[in-house]
């Protein structure tokens, strides 16, 4: 009786060690890609050559990213949010303090970048303008950006 007993447990162990092996093994194979929205990113994109910013493969290949943590706050929509009630005040404030040159929406030419594949030859650069806002040690980057 024992020993029925303890060859059924053999067999239960090696039927749940084959399970977890099964669930193991195909655990992140068919596993979807899927951003804050709930939409389906499709495979992770793989850049092969140097891409620029703002251009129709580099939107290509980011709109395939998952950029920041789904849970991250920036990833939150806020448009339906109620706005404060001084929201205009704080807007017009803020044009204020501006130049009048700067008073519109434009794009941030000094925010660019560039996409590089994984095995791109890396090159320290020095930090000529703004050095003690800096990296300390001048920053390494993709030789092609």
């Amino acid at each position: 009786m024992i020993s029925d007993f303890l060859l059924m447990m053999s067999e239960i162990r090696r039927l749940f060690l084959a399970i977890g092996i099964l669930l193991l093994a195909t655990r992140d194979g068919g596993a979807e890609r899927i951003n804050q929205e709930g939409r389906i990113l499709g495979p992770a994109p793989v850049v092969s050559t140097p891409t620029l910013f703002n251009t129709a493969a580099a939107d290509a290949i980011v709109s395939a990213m998952q950029i920041l943590p789904v849970t991250n706050p920036w990833n939150e929509d806020i448009s339906h949010r109620p706005r404060l009630a001084n929201s205009d005040a704080m807007i017009a404030q803020i044009k204020r303090d501006l130049s009048p040159t700067r008073q519109n929406l434009r794009a941030f030419y000094e925010m660019n970048y560039v996409l590089v594949p994984n095995n791109e030859p890396r090159l320290t650069l020095p930090f000529l303008d703004y050095p003690d806002e800096s990296d300390l040690d001048g920053g390494t980057f993709p030789n092609s950006t």
